[in-house]
C-alpha cells in the first residue's frame, strides 16, 4: 500500500503511516500471542499514542487516493 507503482496506482499511504501501523500491529500480536501478563504500561500508551497520531494520517491519505481513483474514473 506504501508504494507508488508507475502507470498504475499512486501509494495509498506513506512510509511514515506504514511504520505506524506496523509498530501498532506488533504490539496487537504480543497481546493476542499469550503475552499479555508481560505488559507494561509505558509501551501501551506509547503503542496507542501512536495510532491515535496515525488515524488522521490515515483517514487524509485514504481521501487522497479515493480523489486520485476518481480522476481516473
Amino acid at each position: 500500500m506504501a508504494a507508488d507503482i508507475p502507470s498504475i496506482r499512486i501509494a495509498v499511504i506513506d512510509f511514515q503511516t506504514l511504520d505506524s501501523l506496523e509498530k501498532y500491529l506488533r504490539f496487537c500480536h504480543v497481546v493476542r500471542s499469550n503475552y499479555a501478563y508481560r505488559l507494561e504500561p509505558d509501551r501501551i500508551e506509547a503503542s496507542f499514542r501512536v495510532l491515535e497520531n496515525c488515524y488522521d494520517d490515515i483517514f487524509r491519505q485514504l481521501n487522497e487516493f479515493c480523489e486520485f481513483l476518481a480522476s481516473i474514473d
